[in-house]
């Protein structure tokens, strides 16, 4: 975010009919995007969850989350931003001398990013869901539950030795007896 914050973003669009949502700040989109590419997930679909479930994500994207078709929206929008943004930041760095790539060969033209992520975001998610599926898969998960519970909850009882119980029912026995003679 730092390095994406010493960029000059003046050539990002914006929407000058003044409608809809808030606009997100160009610096988020570009961080989130280079970070979740840089980390190897490409496409927007599996990039919005990751701004609610990642913290690292999610400090990039400041409130609200976006929606996987404005992340897609932005990156076809600002393809040569992007591509210059990415050089950019690799090229500050080497320069200031954090980057550690080890024995990586590193490009700093982001074409193929993009093109990786417009692939990726033309194939359909497939996360194999699929409700008639997994409602067998939810009813033994919560059968197997609930004989864990009982499991669990017969442990927790205390045992009595059954010289006690027999002792207590006898009792009980003779005090009913001697009530219904009476």
């Amino acid at each position: 975010m730092d390095a994406v914050e010493a960029l000059d973003l003046s050539a990002a669009k914006v929407n000058e009919r003044g409608t809809g949502s808030a606009q997100y700040p160009p610096a988020s989109r570009i961080a989130l995007l280079i970070y979740c590419y840089a980390t190897g997930t490409f496409s927007n679909r599996r990039i919005e969850p990751l701004t609610y479930e990642n913290f690292a994500v999610h400090f990039l994207t400041d409130e609200p989350s976006p929606d996987y078709d404005s992340i897609c929206k932005f990156r076809r929008e600002h393809e040569a931003l992007f591509s210059s943004s990415v050089q950019e930041i690799l090229e500050l760095a080497a320069t200031a001398k954090i980057l550690e790539v080890g024995d990586l060969t590193v490009s700093i033209d982001g074409t193929k990013i993009l093109a990786t992520a417009a692939d990726a975001d033309s194939v359909p998610l497939q996360d194999g869901l699929t409700i008639p599926d997994e409602i067998p898969l939810r009813e033994d998960r919560l059968a197997k539950l609930g004989e864990a519970k009982k499991e669990s909850k017969a442990l927790r009882e205390p045992k009595r030795p059954a010289a006690k119980i027999h002792f207590r029912e006898a009792r009980s026995e003779r005090i009913f007896k001697s009530r219904s003679e009476s």
